[in-house]
Order: C-alpha cells, then structure tokens, then sequence
C-alpha cells in the first residue's frame, strides 16, 4: 500500500467533499476536474466558507514538516534501546543532536506538512478565497478562528478541527487540549450559529462510543446540532491525490476483516485482506461498471497465470521466425507451459481462502460509500472497506 504520514485521520477533510459526491450523478463525473466544477457550481452556497485547522505541537509528521527529523529520531530511539552499554553514549549523543535539531526548528516555526497542504487544496479549489487554514495553540485560538471565519464568509458549510487526539480531547499545543470540558463554553456553544454543514474532527479516536459520558465528536454534535463525523480508533487515513480514500495500519498493528483496494489497472484491482493479525491474502479483482465483482482469484495465481500467458505468447511468435529445426524445442517449450496453466487451474483453495474470498465478495458488493463508487468511476485510486472506522453522530446521537 501507499504509505502516508502517521497520523490520527489524515485527509478526513475530504469527507466533506465525499458527501457531497454522494448526490452527484455518476454519469455525470468522469473526471476530477469535473468533480470539482459540479460541486462548486450546485452544492456549494456561494456566501459561505470553509475552515480548516491545524495543531501547533505534532511530533510525528502529521500536520507540520519536520524534514524527516521524527523518522531519524524515532529510528535512533530504537537503537538505543537495544543497544548493549558499550553502544548506548554514542547512541545517545546522537538522539540528544536528533532533538536539538527538532528544538532549533520548532523554535524558527514549522510549515505544514505537504499532506496537509494537499488536503487544504482541494478545499479551496472549491472555495477560492473563503477558505481558510489556521493553526491553533489553545483553545481560545479555536473559537477566535470559527468566530472569524464564520464572520467573515456568513458561516461555514465546512469545518475540519485537527490535532492529535483521544476520545475526550484533542492537543493542539505542546501542552494545551481542546477537551470535553470545554465543548459547553458560552463561548463554544454560541459558535453554532455559524456551523451550516458537518463538522470532521481530524483527530484520532474522537469518535470512539465510551462507557463513562460522550466522545469529543458526540459532545460536539450535541450543543451545536449538527453533524459530527469522527475515527473511531487509532488510525492513519489518507487522501491520495484525486480525492481517492486508503488507510494504513492502525497502531495496534491491524483492524479485524479490513479490505484494502489499490488501483492495478482499468477496471482491475489488487485487494488485500487481512482477516486477523496474523493472516493476509491478497485478490486481483476485476469490477463492473456498478462497481461489483465482476471476477476475483487469488493474487499469486493471476500474476503466475499472466506472466505463463505472456511466456506462451512470446514462444509462440518465436515459431514464425526461427529455423525449422529449433521449431520443435520451441513446441516443446509451449506444450510445457499449456500444462503448468492446466496444473494452476485445478488449484484448490483452502478453507480459509474461501472464507477470506466470500468476505471480500461481500464487503465490495454491499458498499455504498460515496469514496468508493468514485473511485469506481475513476476506475483508479485507493479505498479501504473497513467495519466502524468513522462514527457519525447528530444531536448526541450516533447515527452511523
């Protein structure tokens, strides 16, 4: 899979547009520019605006651009901790450079990071100039930029809160929370007047149902009446560049049954499952124009069959042109490779493959999510189909 920035719901600003697409006519979009052009013209208010924001404090190369310092001090941690006691000073004078680094930099100030910027842009090729990016250090900062750019564009059909997070708060500073305590504020519930759309909370697990009270995104939709989409667990998601969906690992290494898709070619693509931690397979799949499966088999035995088909095509020219009496080693070679397609085309699969098979039948056939069916279009591009990975809720109430 592609790899992106780790990071708690990366590219989550793109639901919002996802949303929208849900109401276009698929006929209608065949191409990105063409999304673009439909839902600047019909779906979105002309005197309204969009915000997103970003976090002062990340540490991991998520919001801002660290120039590939937290990989080279995450990386050197590692090494410290299994170096022996001879390694360890050398290792840890090396790790105390890494931070002074991180120290001179975060003291000039950080650009935000190019995922970040990818995600805004999309916004405002929507937008134009009623689109805004702002970073918050507190959570004064985050009602000062609603309130201004609620003000400013006559409200806000898109609002998109980021910063690392947890089911109760969302850091934005290197100290500094934006918490449930916070969500009943005077200040903080009167915002509401300027909220005309859903809200993404670009936050890890701020969606996440709890036992003992409500989650950030619960406590949000609540005093502000309105939709509040959030992760449900610790996750890195990601928009590629033409708006299309994929996700990586969560921190826990894995999320049960998620199915993976990555564009392979037109109309076919390459899908992984990973049913529990320790099992993956992987499909080709070929889809229709609805977006169904039209066919599927098992990765390894596509790639071997294409790569005997192309081998038989090759040999099998090789009879037009060669002396006569190299004919027969060649005929030989092509009735050794018409047996090997026949020996693959018994195989069985097991039990488990099955199971695995009938699970990716059905978690593609039965999906209606706006990201896939446009990237069915698109017939290009990344998707994950994975059980409660987004909450969404309305007036305190999950309804998705």
């Amino acid at each position: 899979m592609t790899k992106v920035s780790r990071r708690g719901f990366l590219g989550i600003a793109g639901l919002g547009l996802a949303a929208i697409l849900a109401g276009c006519n698929p006929s209608m979009v065949d191409s990105d520019k063409d999304l673009v052009q439909l839902v600047s013209e019909q779906d979105i208010p002309k005197n309204r605006g969009a915000l997103m924001t970003y976090p002062h404090s990340c540490m991991n190369g998520a919001f801002l651009d660290w120039d590939g310092l937290t990989e080279e001090y995450e990386e050197m941690k590692f090494c410290l901790s299994i170096a022996n006691k001879y390694e360890k000073p050398r290792y840890q004078k090396r790790l105390k450079k890494i931070e002074d680094k991180m120290a001179a930099k975060f003291g000039g100030g950080l650009e935000v990071s190019d995922q970040v910027k990818r995600e805004f842009d999309k916004i405002k090729k929507i937008y134009g100039d009623r689109a805004s990016l702002v970073k918050t250090i507190t959570f004064k900062d985050l009602v000062e930029a609603i309130e201004s750019a609620g003000q400013a564009n006559n409200g806000l059909s898109h609002l998109i809160i980021g910063g690392h997070g947890e089911p109760k708060s969302i850091k934005l500073g290197l100290d500094t929370y934006f918490s449930l305590s916070d969500v009943d504020k005077p200040e903080f519930v009167r915002l509401k007047k300027y909220i005309n759309g859903p809200v993404y909370l670009e936050s890890c697990s701020t969606g996440a149902p709890q036992s003992d009270g409500e989650c950030m995104a619960q406590a949000i939709s609540r005093v502000w009446k309105t939709e509040v989409h959030g992760l449900v667990v610790p996750s890195a998601t990601g928009f590629t560049p033409n708006l299309r969906l994929y996700t990586v690992k969560t921190r826990k290494g894995f999320i049960k049954d998620a199915v993976y898709f990555e564009g392979f070619s037109d109309g076919m693509y390459t899908v992984e499952h990973t049913p529990n931690e320790f099992k993956s397979f992987e499909y080709n799949v070929k889809l229709d124009q609805e977006g169904k499966v039209d066919s599927i088999e098992l990765l390894n035995l596509f790639l071997e069959r294409k790569n005997l088909m192309e081998c038989y095509e090759i040999q099998k020219q090789g009879l037009s042109y060669v002396r006569e009496c190299e004919k027969p080693r060649i005929q030989r070679r092509l009735k050794e490779i018409q047996d090997e397609m026949a020996e693959k085309a018994k195989y069985e699969m097991t039990p488990e493959e099955r199971e695995s098979m009938e699970h990716v039948k059905q978690s593609i056939d039965n999906c209606n999510e706006p990201f896939y069916q446009d990237m069915v279009r698109a017939k290009k591009g990344h998707f994950r189909l994975s059980p409660n990975l987004i909450a969404v809720y309305k007036n305190g109430k999950r309804i998705k």
